[in-house]
């Protein structure tokens, strides 16, 4: 009872007890730890405030002995200190020893005992934390430091103690045990403790390195603003009062890293100048890394918000940031607070190279480290930033491999910056072509389509990642791409998880439409199943809104355009869905739907192109309601010529399938249609040409005169006026000209209206267009037949035939047509005889003779317009110059076997020698025995024979020489041949009695004669009763001879 004695025992005891560690045990052992506790749970003692001071101290000494905390805790020594700090709050130095012996009972110290030891102490330390807990603790040490602010030691144990006991084992308990603290209003208080002069700068650094993590876990939006200005006002002071004291600095920086990120903290600090007061603390310590990475964590708060962070210090804060990553390059959590800083900077202002090239590095950087992600997640905000604010720096980033590290960021677990680094992505890929070919080289498309397959976590960037897929593939020239073999599978597979989002689906089919058009051509890697059926569904179902049928039609249209071999089933499957929606849309049931119409209608073409190739039955009734909605379409929208194109495209695939439903079902009458509406509409000119040389080159005469009657020769003629400078159209035009023109009727409507001078002058413009020049030589060919010869003359069609012959030696068809063209138009008169020559026909034609030594139908055609152009004296001199008899000879033993070039050689012969040189010329060349061969070859072709006989009655006498070419056995006997096999041919017998007549006048040749004579009265006999006035001369003339 006497309180006195019993403070000086616990006195006594306490001085024992600090001499060795021996001393506690001993005292522990005799029984006086538990009777010091036991006396301070007594009625009597826990009034007496100066026993308890001495009995809390002594407990403090001993309960640093052996499992000394563990026998205090089992006696309520626990209890017993709390409810005396309780009961004398106001006391101190009860508050004082009271922290002091509860942090002894949580805290282990370096110097106990071994290991086994320190395990057993962890346990025990453990239970004294949660019984701390469980007994109010913590409201009782609150208080008590708030009754005692300027008790700066007694508030450096107790915060000692706070920091002990959120020590826990797990971050749930120690979020609990700190939510706690907040809960009795600490942070309040520590505001207080910070600001208070007599707080010494071990407690600063303790209650700083508190109050960080009480505003960490509350958050700053809880807090006052007078409460913020207090922390961020004594923070600052306290850190320039000792602006030496490197452990002090960093646990202030600490603390300003999380009041700075409150607005009012943000306003204030700027307004105190912290951001210089920061950046000088970083210099002053810039091989302390605490410190380093402290600062910058207080410059990434400071500049989340532009307008607080004064932009005159941006140029050092970068300097000291360049400083920092020097001196530490690869520690996360400084690249981390880097990297957030600069984000934040860069998205108003530039901050140069640096600004990319430590983001980079932090993303360089392979760690497993639960930090890195931070790091990965603020790397790619600031790359994201740049890239977006800064486009004149994407080269750089691009150049130094940024796109490998955004797309590293992307391949993380984190998703914090996935929103900024597909927005860096997508303006990379925007900035150019080139950006976007290394984007998928880096694996963009496959990082896209393995976050569609993670799929619902996912599902807030689903529209991120197929923007980004959809920008890289977008080209200008929509050249092919390497894509993941899977990429459509996983697209399928994410549409199908959002089939009720209509608008959803609708943006993922015009992805899935941009992937298509730029796969690689009939690919045998890329997996596509599925794609059709589901667009399928997806427009075969009604209810579905017109958009989304559009764009499902607008994926099939890119389908089979690149990807080209389809089977039947679904080219028909395809066909059938696309014909009903055009059909539900064309303006009968539901109105006219000009946008889907284009879309579908441009699939529909695709798809027809590719049935050319499949058993797939077109019907008539299908090809009537194409033409139904065409006609429609020029009802409701007849200026959007891109839809008339697409119908147009259709109509000319079907007529590649099958050309007689076309023109039956009224195609060619809705083709002109639309060319007569849109004459100035290049595409549609180019198309509707394309279809009428296709439907006219049948050649049928109920299809041409349709053609003719609804304009079509006039629309033809008209695009060929209009558009000079486009090939196709001039091809199909001149091609389908030359189909028409077999009519007279149409040629005459042709010429008519300037369609000759029009071939010929796309001849001229298009001179090395092959297909074109056929066309038009073939046009020529039938125009030339009866054009009017001043037309002919206008035109220069012999000079451009002429001129073409000789850029396309080479080209036997155009050769043959030419040929032909020239012979027509040599036929006419002597003048154009004349003008062909002038320009240079004969060596055209025996060019192309030489040229085609083996070619029928051209050497028919040379040798019919040599024989033409021979008429003329002045032509048979330049014939034979240029080797046209030698040519045409060995013409004839190359083709023995073609009766029709024989026919005309021997025409061509017969005429050439009337002149005298050349009778000699085709003697040496061996052209007596051509002729009498192809007699023996073609015994049966009456007309060969005749010309054959002409060319030898013509060789057989040089009028101007006055010589008669001597003959042997085979000439005499194919010309009696001849009259024998033909007595009823009035021209054969006429010739055969001509040259029979002219050999006669040679002595030798009559005695070859001779050697017939009694065949030949016979024959003779038989031409001159037959045919007197043709044959009774001459036959009598032979007769006396053989007399």
């Amino acid at each position: 009872t006497n309180l006195r004695v019993l403070a000086g025992a616990c006195g006594a005891y306490w001085s024992i007890a600090a001499q060795s560690n021996d001393k506690k045990i001993e005292i522990t052992n005799n029984g006086a730890l538990i009777d010091i506790i036991d006396a301070i749970r007594h009625p009597m003692s826990q009034r007496d405030p100066d026993f308890i001071q001495w009995a809390l101290g002594t407990l403090c000494c001993l309960a640093r002995g052996n499992n000394h905390r563990q026998v205090i805790a089992d006696a309520s020594g626990i209890e017993a200190t709390l409810d005396s700090m309780k009961r004398h709050s106001n006391s101190p130095v009860i508050f004082e020893w009271g922290v002091r012996l509860l942090h002894c009972l949580v805290h282990q110290y370096s110097d106990e005992g071994d290991d086994q030891y320190k395990l057993a102490e962890e346990s025990a330390i453990r239970k004294n934390i949660m019984t701390i807990e469980d007994s109010d603790g913590i409201p009782i040490i609150i208080s008590c430091i708030l009754l005692h602010i300027n008790e700066n030691i007694a508030q450096e144990w107790a915060a000692k103690l706070l920091w002990r006991l959120q020590e826990r084992d797990t971050e749930n308990s120690s979020l609990r045990t700190i939510q706690k603290m907040v809960d009795e209003n600490i942070i309040n208080i520590y505001a207080k403790i910070l600001k208070a002069r007599s707080t010494k700068i071990a407690t600063f650094e303790l209650v700083s390195s508190l109050m960080y993590n009480f505003l960490a876990v509350s958050g700053v939006i809880t807090c006052s603003d007078d409460i913020m200005a207090e922390c961020l006002e004594a923070t600052l002071r306290k850190m320039s009062h000792w602006s030496g004291e490197e452990s002090l600095q960093e646990n202030g920086l600490l603390l300003l890293s999380v009041v700075v990120g409150a607005s009012s903290g943000r306003l204030q600090f700027k307004e105190a100048k912290g951001i210089q007061f920061v950046l000088d603390t970083m210099s002053r310590f810039t091989k302390n890394l605490q410190i380093q990475r402290n600062a910058l964590q207080v410059l990434w708060a400071a500049s989340f918000v532009p307008a607080f962070f004064d932009p005159a210090y941006l140029t050092n804060a970068i300097l000291a940031i360049e400083s920092s990553h020097r001196y530490n390059p690869d520690d996360i959590l400084l690249l981390t607070a880097c990297c957030g800083f600069i984000a934040n900077t860069a998205a108003t202002h530039n901050t140069g190279d640096i600004s990319f090239k430590i983001p980079l590095h932090a993303l360089s950087i392979n760690s497993n480290a639960s930090e890195a992600s931070g790091m990965v997640d603020q790397a790619g905000r600031a790359l994201g930033t740049i890239c977006v604010r800064h486009p004149n720096l994407l080269i750089k980033i691009v150049e130094s491999r940024g796109i490998d590290c955004l797309l590293k960021c992307l391949r993380s677990d984190s998703t914090h910056a996935f929103s900024t680094v597909f927005a860096a992505l997508i303006a990379i890929a925007s900035a150019s072509d080139d950006y976007k070919r290394q984007l998928v080289k880096a694996g963009c498309l496959e990082v896209g389509r393995d976050l569609l397959q993670r799929g619902v976590r996912l599902t807030q960037f689903a529209e991120n990642i197929l923007e980004l897929m959809s920008t890289v593939v977008c080209t200008d020239n929509r050249s092919s791409m390497s894509l993941p073999p899977d990429i459509f599978q996983a697209l399928l597979q994410h549409m199908r998880s959002i089939i009720n989002d209509y608008g959803a689906l609708e943006r993922r089919c015009g992805v899935m439409r941009n992937l298509l058009v730029v796969s690689t051509p009939s690919s045998a890697t890329i997996n596509f199943d599925g794609i059709i059926d589901f667009m399928t569904d997806l427009i075969n179902s009604r209810p579905n809104p017109v958009s989304l049928k559009r764009e499902a039609c607008g994926v099939l249209w890119a389908l089979t355009s690149r990807q080209t071999t389809q089977s039947g089933t679904n080219l028909s499957n395809m066909f059938r869905s696309i014909m009903g929606v055009m059909a539900l849309y064309k303006g009968e049931e539901v109105p006219f739907n000009s946008d889907l119409q284009s879309v579908a209608a441009g699939a529909l073409a695709t798809i027809t192109n590719r049935i050319r190739d499949n058993v797939v039955h077109v019907a008539s009734e299908d090809v009537e309601e194409i033409i139904s909605i065409m006609y429609m379409a020029m009802e409701f929208d007849v200026d959007r010529v891109e839809l008339l194109e697409k119908f147009l495209d259709i109509i000319l695939c079907l007529s590649l399938i099958d050309e007689s439903i076309v023109i039956q079902c009224g195609g060619i009458v809705v083709v002109i249609d639309a060319m007569v509406e849109h004459e100035q509409a290049e595409t549609i000119q180019e198309r509707g040409c394309s279809i009428l040389s296709l439907l006219s080159s049948t050649e049928n005469l109920q299809v041409n005169l349709c053609i003719a009657e609804t304009d079509g020769i006039d629309m033809i003629v008209s695009a060929l006026a209009v558009f000079p400078g486009n090939e196709r159209i001039q091809v199909d035009a001149c091609q389908a000209l030359s189909h028409l023109s077999v009519d007279h009727e149409s040629r005459m409507l042709i010429a008519s209206q300037g369609g000759l001078i029009l071939v010929v002058n796309a001849m001229t413009t298009h001179r090395y267009n092959v297909s074109l020049l056929e066309g038009a030589c073939s046009a020529l060919l039938n125009l030339s037949s009866d054009a009017e010869e001043q037309l002919l003359s206008q035109t220069n069609v012999v000079e451009t035939v002429v001129q073409m012959m000789g850029n396309h030696r080479d080209e036997a068809r155009l050769q043959e047509k030419a040929l032909g063209v020239l012979q027509n138009i040599s036929m006419r008169n002597v003048s154009a005889k004349q003008d062909i020559a002038k320009v240079g026909g004969v060596s055209a034609v025996t060019m192309a003779i030489q040229e085609f030594m083996g070619s029928p139908t051209v050497l028919e055609r040379a040798f019919t317009t040599t024989w033409s152009l021979a008429v003329l004296d002045r032509n048979q001199i330049e014939i034979a110059d240029a080797g046209g008899i030698g040519l045409v000879v060995n013409g004839m033993m190359a083709n023995i076997d073609y009766d029709k070039v024989q026919k005309q050689a021997c025409g061509c012969l017969c005429t050439l020698s009337s002149n005298s040189r050349n009778k000699t010329l085709i003697r040496e060349a061996g052209g007596v025995d051509a002729i009498v061969y192809a007699m023996w070859a073609h015994y049966d072709s009456e007309q060969l024979q005749i010309e054959a006989c002409r060319a030898l009655s013509s060789l057989a006498v040089n009028v101007q020489t006055n010589e008669v070419m001597i003959a042997t056995d085979g000439e005499i006997n194919a010309i009696i041949s001849a009259m024998r096999r033909y007595p009823n041919s009035s021209k054969l017998q006429e010739h055969v009695c001509v040259a029979l007549r002219n050999f006669m006048l040679s002595a030798d040749n009559a005695n070859l004669i001779r050697a017939n004579t009694q065949e030949l009265r016979g024959l003779l006999g038989r031409a001159a009763q037959k045919f007197p006035d043709r044959c009774s001369e001459r036959a009598n003339q032979i007769l006396a001879g053989l007399s």
